[in-house]
């Protein structure tokens, strides 16, 4: 798999140990009202575990 990395960026396939942060900032409202509609707040963990399983 293909990695970037910048000064203040790093792009890479999601991992298990990102799961929680990423349930993280999929159930803010604050962060999900700017995102498609992938991101419907709540997020539940299925559905989480499915979004990171399509990369």
């Amino acid at each position: 798999m293909a990695h970037l990395y910048g000064k203040k960026v790093m792009l890479r396939e999601y991992r298990e140990t990102d799961f929680e942060h990423i349930r993280a900032w999929v159930n803010n409202p604050r962060i999900t009202r700017h995102l498609s509609d992938i991101f419907l707040y709540p997020h539940s963990e299925q559905q989480t575990r499915k979004f990171m399983e399509m990369g």
